[in-house]
């Protein structure tokens, strides 16, 4: 028999979810009262969570986006909506795989803007991931 905190009503064991740093090896909750406490927080804050989170990346990817000129290195589009990093060396589908997500933006600056990193925007990232080439690449070689 175990205490709730929260309802201060005494339940058995089988109605507390397991928990490996408390003495008992139980959570100080039950389970009813976990659900609560869970609901009001989710309901409460997550909205805020998300625009935090949100907001924080856009000012870490438009940080990156400076450090690199803001413009792409073919095309030279310069609106920050298209432009996207792209590795000159190619690997950033292996990369992106491995990271699971938007953690691009944090590991370049992390790493200081090597110079592996470029920006392109997204017609010329796409051409030179399934192409091998850009057509603005071409159009320089015709004239």
């Amino acid at each position: 028999m175990k205490k709730c905190y929260a309802c201060k009503e005494t339940k058995a064991h089988t109605e507390f979810n397991k928990h490996r740093s408390e003495k008992d090896g139980y959570q100080p909750l039950c389970r009813v009262c976990q659900c609560a406490s869970n609901k009001k927080y989710r309901d409460k804050d997550i909205h805020t969570y998300r625009i935090k989170q949100r907001e924080k990346l856009y000012k870490i990817r438009q940080e990156v986006l400076d450090a690199y000129g803001n413009v792409c290195s073919c095309c030279g589009e310069h609106r920050s909506e298209f432009i996207a990093i792209d590795h000159t060396y190619g690997g950033g589908n292996r990369e992106r795989k491995a990271e699971k997500g938007r953690k691009i933006y944090w590991k370049v600056r992390q790493q200081g803007f090597p110079k592996e990193y470029r920006l392109l925007c997204h017609n010329c990232n796409t051409s030179m991931g399934i192409w091998g080439y850009c057509p603005h690449e071409l159009e320089c070689w015709a004239y």
